[in-house]
């Protein structure tokens, strides 16, 4: 595959974000509709598959989107797809019944699963955070820029590798993109 034509993303856990896990919240729907935005310009750009970690959060809400795009008849004309890459196959077994329910969904419709350990093991996210960065072109990122963590981590890795980002602040959220590459 190509990697130029390929995008993945990273960000907050809902309860890093402002909004919590309110869906219905302003925040949230200008939050979704900048990482629609940025989607969108990957597919105008020649992006055809979309790597998605699974987390909750920035994972499953991007995923939903590339699915509807994948689903319309221009996604499905540009051949636009979903890769799913758990950092083991256990992933959602300790999360709420809401959460496993969309994991379960968005796995169930990915047209790509790659699995990289069975059951949780010290390490297998930040195994998954390098898979995302290895396959991808570009990153789409939810980020407060200041926040440790696994976002963090993968942006980190980004830079190191040259790609291009979009970097959406949850707090004021419009599109950043950034050459983390240093052009």
């Amino acid at each position: 595959m190509d990697r130029e034509k390929c995008c993945c993303f990273t960000g907050h856990r809902p309860e890093k974000l402002p909004w919590g896990r309110n869906e219905q919240s302003p925040a949230f729907q200008r939050a979704m509709a900048a990482v629609e935005a940025a989607i969108i310009a990957q597919i105008e750009d020649g992006c055809t598959w979309f790597y998605t970690g699974m987390a909750r959060g920035m994972d499953l809400w991007a995923a939903q989107i590339v699915l509807k795009y994948r689903d319309l008849g221009a996604g499905e004309r540009l051949g636009v797809r979903l890769c799913a890459v758990l950092p083991c196959a256990d992933q959602a077994a300790r999360w709420n019944r809401e959460d496993q329910a969309l994991h379960a969904r968005v796995l169930a419709r990915a047209d790509e699963k790659v699995v990289l350990t069975q059951r949780y093991a010290p390490g297998c996210m930040q195994a998954r955070n390098r898979y995302l960065v290895e396959h991808a072109g570009h990153v789409i990122a939810l980020y407060d820029g200041r926040s440790p963590g696994g976002t963090r981590q993968t942006l980190e890795l980004a830079r190191r590798a040259g790609l291009a980002a979009t970097v959406i602040d949850p707090a004021a959220p419009a599109l950043y993109p950034s050459l983390l590459g240093g052009e």
